[in-house]
């Protein structure tokens, strides 16, 4: 049995199918729109048979609901490589949900020892440079002292020089 189809790639029978697997699950639109956060112009959309949202189909999905069948109209179970393909439960979820995680700690704690390894090489080049600025005050304050010095000798050498033009005038 093919789908009727209209205008803009309307596919009305899957639109009454997804109503059907909503109705199944939720009671009602409301109900429908509080758990899955869809706007009811999208499901009034999706049921009069426009295209429907991986979202949604997602939703309904993790409700219990027969994506398949909305899809296709066949309440059949689809089969892999190594036969059916059961409906991924609560547990199934929560396990890779789990394995997720342990994935994310492994990559946070590798990032750790990376920040880790990071700081101590800032640490030593923060060092290198304040040790480096210490020594350019160092030579600061000696330069002024010698600048300082080199004031005072050249002062003297003037009077030194005007007292001797004096004396010798």
């Amino acid at each position: 049995m093919s789908p009727v189809k209209i205008n803009n790639n309307k596919d009305l029978k899957r639109g009454e199918r997804l109503s059907e697997e909503r109705k199944k699950i939720w009671n009602s639109r409301d109900k429908f729109k509080k758990d899955t956060s869809m706007s009811s112009n999208s499901l009034e959309s999706w049921e009069k048979g426009a295209n429907i949202s991986c979202e949604c189909l997602r939703a309904i999905h993790e409700n219990g609901g027969d994506v398949l069948y909305i899809l296709t109209g066949e309440r059949q179970q689809a089969t892999g490589t190594d036969g059916p393909i059961a409906p991924i439960s609560e547990r199934d979820l929560l396990l890779e949900q789990l394995k997720d995680l342990k994935q994310d700690k492994q990559n946070l704690i590798a990032d750790k020892e990376a920040l880790k390894a990071d700081k101590e090489k800032l640490t030593e080049q923060l060092d290198k440079a304040l040790n480096t600025i210490d020594e350019l005050r160092a030579l600061y304050n000696e330069f002024q002292s010698l600048k300082t010095t080199a004031a005072i000798t050249t002062d003297r050498a003037r009077k030194t020089r005007k007292t001797n033009n004096k004396a010798s005038s």
